[in-house]
Order: C-alpha cells, then structure tokens, then sequence
C-alpha cells in the first residue's frame, strides 16, 4: 500500500510533528511505502485540523486525522466542507472519536500515538529536594498558571521542594522571578536534553484543559515519572493511577479557538493530588519505575502502526 502524509510538519515539538515524524518512520520499517505528499497514492493522510485538510489524487482514499480537546468544532471547520471531502476519519483517542461522532456519519477509528524508545525508564535519586516539573507553556490550555498557584499554596518559600516550568520557543515568565523554588526553562530541548532534564525530576504536573492524545504524560510515565494528569481524556488512566485528578466537562476560556466545553481541573483535588505526591514519593518513584516497561511494550510507536496499517490495508483491499 502507497501511503502519503499531506502535511510535512517539522516542528517536531509539538504534538502533530512529534506523531507525525514518528509515523512516518515507523511505517518505513513495514512494507508500506510511504512519503510526503506523494502523487498517486493508494491513501492520503492530512493530520491536522479539518480546515487545513488537503489532498492530491482524486482516486486516492483520503484520510482526515485530527486531534481535538473541546466538545465543539469551531464553524470554520464546518463550514468548510472539508469534513465532506474525506473518506474516513482516524483520531488519537476515545473523547475524540465522540466528538466527531456528532458531526459525522462516517467512519471514525482510533488510532492512539505511541511513546518514544529514547523515553526509556530511568531510576530518579530522592534527594533532600523533591523536584516537580510542568511541561507546555506557552499554550495555555496545560495550565501553567493553576499549577503554579497550587505550587505556591503548598510550597511557597520552602526549599525543600521546587517547580521548574518548561517551556518551548523561549518563553520567560518575568512574574515568576522572584519565587526562588521556582524554575523557568524557555528554550526548546531535544529529545536527549529532554530525557536528561525528566531524570533530574520526581514528578510531572499535568493539569491541563484536555487533550487530543497526551503524549507529554505518556512520555514521563514511560520514563517512570510519578505524572499528575487531569482526567476525563486520558486513555491510560490506569497507568497514572491514583495521580488522576478529578476533573469536570464546563465552559472553558478558550472558546473562541475551542467553542463547547473542555475537561477542567479541579483545583483542590490538584492540591490534594500534589500534597499526596510530595509525601509519598519515596513510595511512587519505585511503584511508577516498575511499570514502565510495561507502557512501552502496549505503546510501542512500530506495532501500534503497523497493526493499524495492516487492518486498514486489509479493510480497504490495499496491498
């Protein structure tokens, strides 16, 4: 089967060209072949959202792949038609697929990202510093600001226990300047400086306003990361385990990018949930290390996407 990615997105960073990349390379290790933009083809792929969608030969089998946080489409991606001109849809997880649902009679399959092999598990040392780490900023939907709030309701002025927000594109947050057990990383990583920063902290903050996957947890649970992550989303809620904070479907700030509801987390759960974390780490570092190996093998990028191309192969009878 003759596969083209319509949107050769390098920005490796972020969700879309993180997935994308990773796809991409997976599935040249199969005996599909696969490219960008590609003309003749037996299926078209756009990820990305549905008023971007673009696709080159009119008998290909066209795919639109989207992630999605809020219960709404915004009436640009409605109004575009774009929604009409696809085949089928794939979406990274279950909420997802719920939402298209409302705007579509066609068919949608889940198709989940996997997790990294350079997120190995990694042994964290327990120091007299218990170290917390927020990834995302600038987007404001993973709620850098709740997190700190609650960082500074718990911790304000110890030094025993500390924050570092990381963020991408070097971003500064000057309002932070003056919170010493407060850290603020603006420069975008590598994957190896990535995984370096994870092993120098306990534990990962993730209250965020929803999801389209979540691949950030994914990756610090893969690492063994005890990871704080908002629920209602997350399709591996088992392996965050008691760390899941509760969270409820309400109107949402974001609504002129995202209209309809998204996932909110509950902010005294999150203190009850961090204070939980900071107590009981001695606890959860090993408890988190000694699943991990397991979420890689069921999150294995190469058997997630072969298994996933093989039965749309054998579904649309392309060899």
């Amino acid at each position: 089967m003759k596969v083209s990615f319509n949107n050769p997105n390098n920005a490796v960073w972020t969700g879309y060209g993180h997935a994308t990349a990773k796809i991409v390379n997976a599935l040249a290790r199969t005996d599909h072949s696969v490219g960008y933009s590609l003309p003749n083809s037996d299926l078209e792929i756009y990820f990305g959202h549905a008023t971007d969608y673009q696709f080159i030969h009119p008998r290909s089998y066209k795919v639109g792949y989207t992630a999605w946080e809020s219960t709404q489409f915004p009436k640009t991606w409605t109004e575009s038609g774009n929604l009409d001109i696809v085949d089928e849809f794939w979406v990274p997880n279950k909420f997802c697929k719920d939402v298209f649902r409302r705007y579509t009679d066609k068919n949608i399959y889940v198709f989940r990202h996997g997790l990294d092999k350079t997120f190995q598990p990694q042994e964290r040392e327990l120091t007299d510093t218990i170290k917390f780490i927020h990834i995302g900023y600038p987007a404001y939907r993973k709620n850098v600001y709740d997190t700190v709030n609650a960082f500074l309701e718990l911790y304000s002025g110890r030094k025993d226990v500390t924050l570092t927000i990381k963020g991408y594109e070097h971003v500064a947050l000057p309002e932070f300047d003056n919170e010493p057990n407060i850290n603020v990383i603006g420069e975008t990583y590598t994957s190896f400086e990535m995984i370096r920063l994870l092993k120098e902290h306990h534990a990962l903050i993730y209250p965020s306003w929803g999801e389209g996957f979540g691949l950030i947890p994914l990756q610090t649970l893969g690492t063994g990361m005890p990871s704080i992550v908002a629920g209602g989303w997350c399709d591996y809620e088992e392996y965050v385990g008691e760390l899941m904070v509760n969270s409820t479907l309400t109107h949402n700030p974001f609504t002129i990018t995202h209209p309809g509801f998204m996932y909110k987390t509950d902010y005294e759960d999150l203190l009850r949930v961090m204070e939980y974390t900071e107590k009981n780490i001695e606890t959860l570092l090993p408890q988190y290390y000694n699943q991990a190996p397991k979420i890689h093998k069921e999150y294995n990028w190469d058997n997630i996407v072969t298994e996933h191309f093989n039965n749309v192969a054998n579904r649309l009878m392309l060899q």
